[in-house]
């Protein structure tokens, strides 16, 4: 996350003022829309309805400042390439998560990939962390990453990472299930999405590996043992 990034989410966190926790929100009462943004070029969700007003600014401004933070810098504006996917993939309980992803070039190989996938507690006006999702991340992550990316796990125990690479390997990702070893996952990071049928989640690698990235959707059931008390998945267990 870039230094301006960082002062963007701040400012705008700024004007959320320490509350209690109030009561969940009523059915129907999120409601977003999808806005133009940078100057017209994409779209971006807005919300629109949330019982706090300063929740609805608060996070707006903040997605917001996500896209502006995407590209090369105003100085390249509309010469870098940049393309910006969004979709809001839950507005529910509490809960407001919005998919963002940019491609942008600017003059040097590799180009850029930015997931910039967000997820905000609506109780809070607050972004979640990956690590935050679960009671005790540190201690149980090798049982969360092994749930979340169970299958990819199972093929990287019965095709290890080879000591020699093969000559012959023209960098397809069938050929190196190994990227999916746990004891590698357990030094990544991650993006993330709530959907209504579970938690979506991505490795985020290095550009040479990132083409090997798969998005997974986990149960949120399978993750009930982890989760952090009256937490963001706790929420949707209820």
């Amino acid at each position: 996350m870039t230094d301006r990034l960082c002062a963007a989410i701040l400012l705008s966190l700024l004007v959320l003022p320490a509350q209690a926790a109030p009561k969940p929100a009523a059915k129907g009462e999120i409601a977003w829309k999808m806005v133009k943004v940078r100057h017209g070029r994409f779209q971006a969700p807005h919300l629109t309805r949330y019982r706090d007003p300063k929740v609805v600014k608060s996070v707006n401004r903040q997605i917001d400042a996500i896209i502006a933070d995407l590209g090369c810098g105003p100085e390249k504006e509309g010469k870098d390439g940049l393309e910006i996917g969004t979709s809001v993939k839950l507005a529910a309980r509490d809960i407001f998560s919005v998919y963002i992803s940019g491609s942008y070039f600017c003059g040097t190989y590799p180009e850029n990939d930015d997931k910039r996938s967000t997820t905000f507690d609506l109780r809070t006006g607050r972004p979640v962390e990956f690590e935050g999702l679960f009671k005790d991340y540190t201690r149980d992550r090798r049982a969360i990453l092994s749930t979340i990316f169970a299958d990819q796990v199972a093929e990287a125990e019965k095709h290890p990472r080879p000591e020699n690479p093969d000559p012959n390997d023209d960098g397809s990702c069938d050929k190196d299930p190994w990227l999916y070893a746990l004891d590698d996952l357990e030094e990544g990071s991650y993006t993330f999405n709530f959907a209504s049928n579970g938690l979506e989640v991505q490795p985020d690698w290095p550009h040479v590996v990132e083409a090997c990235e798969e998005r997974v959707t986990v149960p949120y059931e399978k993750l009930k043992p982890y989760a952090a008390p009256r937490g963001l998945l706790e929420r949707m267990l209820d």
